[in-house]
């Protein structure tokens, strides 16, 4: 894997953690409340699924001004350029969970097309009106508001050099069905690059994302190498590489954020 300069810098989320807070689930002992059941097993993928389609689209018109998912744009978007030899004649590019666009921007420029996937209306809608205003054709950059689960037709079939994700595998329940998915809309050679919170290691692993997030989120001690690497490997992706970007303040906790790479091999 290339090497990539860790960067110095500590993202504070936390400054910015107020503009994403859900609201706090009513209280009741017999539901799935907060994302999760009352002995800690995950939420039911239905339920996590809708409830971040609502908690993102209330925040869309905001969270592409706020500091930290701007500066960890720029940071993973170097990573991928170190990553993928991109090509502005042809490579083509699928931003999974993409948000408001902040890291196809940061790519637009150096790719022939981005296509971005959100399942929340309200990230799609603000993806386009960045990509209008920063005068990119809607043929190279735009996004679908779709639940990508591999079937057959989707995204009118088309398959791409490289898939980048950054900050959602941790709100999805199966991380493995995800990766294998957008294993699918790889080309021979392409890339999948995902970016996402380190399991600490050190001690007994701690809970990274608290309550009241747990609503929206299915993995709130984040992941271990070991996590990602078997994940990639059950996708069928090869040359595996993990490397820490930035470390970001998270409820009061300073974590790594990694950059993952996986490859499909060539047919």
């Amino acid at each position: 894997m290339p090497i990539i300069a860790r960067s110095t810098e500590v993202l504070d989320l936390d400054g910015d953690m107020d503009a994403m807070r859900p609201p706090a689930a009513a209280e009741n002992a017999d539901a799935q409340d907060g994302g999760h059941q009352a002995d800690g097993s995950s939420p039911d993928p239905g339920t996590l699924t809708d409830a971040n389609k609502q908690h993102f689209s209330d925040i869309a018109e905001t969270y592409g001004a706020l500091p930290s998912a701007q500066k960890l744009a720029r940071h993973l978007a170097g990573a991928v350029r170190a990553l993928y030899a991109l090509d502005k004649s042809a490579t083509a590019v699928l931003d999974f969970g993409c948000g408001p666009g902040l890291v196809s921007s940061e790519l637009a420029g150096d790719v022939k097309t981005i296509v971005g996937v959100d399942i929340s209306d309200g990230m799609v809608e603000q993806y386009d009106k960045r990509a209008q205003k920063l005068g990119i054709p809607r043929e190279q950059m735009h996004a679908v508001c779709l639940e990508l689960k591999g079937e057959p037709g989707e995204l009118d079939g088309a398959t791409f050099d490289l898939v980048v994700c950054s900050m959602a595998y941790h709100h999805i329940d199966d991380i493995a069905a995800t990766t294998r998915t957008l294993a699918g809309f790889l080309k021979p050679r392409g890339h999948l690059i995902i970016c996402d919170m380190t399991r600490p290691e050190e001690g007994e692993a701690r809970e990274i994302v608290p309550e009241p997030f747990h609503e929206i989120v299915s993995h709130e001690y984040g992941f271990s190498e070991a996590d990602i690497r078997a994940n990639f490997a059950g996708a069928g992706l090869a040359d595996f590489g993990f490397h820490l970007l930035v470390k970001a303040r998270v409820h009061g906790s300073v974590v790594d954020l990694f950059v993952a790479r996986g490859v499909k091999p060539a047919e």
